[in-house]
C-alpha cells in the first residue's frame, strides 16, 4: 500500500472509532473526539509510555482549567490572565518537553474546561469533564489504529517553535473567548479551540496563513455538501459514518500525495470534522453545524490575526534596533 493510501486509511479508521464511541455514549459536543482523532492520527504513537503522556497531558490541561475556575469563578480580571498564561506558556512548555501531540492535548484540555465553564462555572464544569472523555477517546482511537494497523507510521517533523509562540497562543485563545462571548456565546469551545489550534500551527510552522484559510473554506464547502444527503437520508448512522470517514480519509490522501498543499487539506479535514460531526442526535444537531462553521472561521481569523500582529511588531522592533 502506498503512503497516501496508508495515511488515508489511518485517518479514516481513527475518526471512525472516535465517532462510534461518542455516538454510542451520546457524548455532547462529540465533534471534539473526531477532531482529536484527526489531529493526532498523523503523529506516531510508538508505545504505551507515549500514550500515557498524551492522556496525562489532556487530563493535566483539564485540571488546570478547573483550578483557574475554582480560584476565580466569577473574577474575570484574575481568571483571564491565568488562562492566558496556562494556554500560552503551558502549551509551549508541554510541546517542547513531550512533542506536538501532548502540546495539542494539554492546550485543548485547558480550553475545553475553561471556555465551556467561563460564563456559568457551577453549571457547566461537568461538561468540561465530558470534553476530557472526548479528548481521551480521540487519543485512544488514533493510538489504537497506529498500534494495530501500522507498524511504521508516517514520520512527522518535530516542532520548530518560533520566538513569541506563548504570547501568540495565549492572546489568541483569550481574544477568541472574548469574541465568542460577544458574537457566538453558544459556541465558546469551538471558537477557542480553533483559535488555539490555528495559533499553534502557525507558530510551529512559521506561516502558511493563506493555506489555512483556503483549507477552512474547503472544509466548510465539503461539510455543507455532505450534510445535504445526510439530512435527506433520515440521518442514517451507517450512511453518516461512512461519509464522514471517507471524506476525512480522502483529505489525508490528498495531503500525502500533494505535500505542497498538505496544510490546505489537513485544515479542511479539521474544519470538516468540527462542522460535519452531528452526533449523537443528527436530527436535532444538524442546525448547530452552521454555528460551528462560523465559530471555527472566527477562531481561524483571530489566531491568524494574532500571529500577523506579532510578526509585524517583531519586524518593527528589529528595524528600530538596526537604525539605532
Amino acid at each position: 500500500m502506498t503512503d497516501a493510501g496508508r495515511g488515508a486509511l489511518r485517518q479514516a479508521l481513527a475518526a471512525a472509532l472516535a465517532a462510534i464511541v461518542v455516538g454510542i455514549f451520546h457524548v455532547p459536543h462529540s465533534f471534539l473526539a473526531v477532531l482529536i482523532a484527526q489531529l493526532l492520527g498523523g503523529i506516531p504513537c510508538f508505545n504505551a509510555i507515549e500514550l500515557f503522556r498524551r492522556i496525562f497531558s489532556a487530563t493535566a490541561g483539564t485540571l488546570i482549567g478547573l483550578a483557574i475556575l475554582t480560584l476565580a469563578p466569577n473574577e474575570q480580571w484574575i481568571s483571564l490572565p491565568l488562562f492566558f498564561v496556562a494556554t500560552g506558556w503551558g502549551t509551549v512548555f508541554v510541546l517542547r518537553r513531550h512533542g506536538p501531540a501532548c502540546g495539542i492535548l494539554f492546550g485543548i484540555g485547558v480550553v475545553a474546561m475553561f471556555a465551556q465553564s467561563f460564563v456559568f462555572p457551577a453549571r457547566n464544569i461537568i461538561f468540561g469533564f465530558v470534553h476530557l472523555f472526548s479528548l481521551i477517546t480521540g487519543t485512544l482511537a488514533a493510538a489504537l489504529v497506529g498500534f494495530i494497523f501500522f507498524k511504521e507510521p508516517l514520520t512527522t517533523k518535530g516542532p520548530s517553535s518560533i520566538s513569541g509562540a506563548p504570547l501568540v497562543i495565549g492572546a489568541s485563545v483569550v481574544l477568541g473567548l472574548i469574541a465568542a462571548c460577544t458574537l457566538l456565546p453558544v459556541q465558546l469551545n469551538v471558537t477557542t479551540v480553533s483559535s488555539l489550534s490555528t495559533a499553534l500551527a502557525l507558530t510551529t510552522t512559521g506561516g502558511a496563513i493563506s493555506k489555512k484559510f483556503l483549507g477552512g473554506l474547503l472544509g466548510i464547502v465539503v461539510a455543507l455538501l455532505f450534510l445535504i444527503p445526510v439530512n435527506s437520508s433520515v440521518n442514517d448512522f451507517a450512511f453518516f459514518l461512512l461519509g464522514l470517514i471517507s471524506i476525512i480519509g480522502t483529505f489525508e490522501w490528498c495531503a500525502v500525495r500533494l505535500p505542497a498543499y498538505a496544510p490546505v487539506f489537513r485544515q479542511a479535514a479539521a474544519m470538516f470534522a468540527v462542522a460535519a460531526t452531528i452526533l449523537p442526535q443528527p436530527d436535532r444537531l444538524i442546525t448547530d453545524s452552521m454555528e460551528r462553521m462560523y465559530a471555527g472561521t472566527l477562531g481561524l481569523c483571530i489566531g491568524s490575526a494574532c500571529f500577523l500582529l506579532h510578526g509585524l511588531a517583531t519586524r518593527s522592533s528589529a528595524g528600530r534596533m538596526q537604525k539605532a
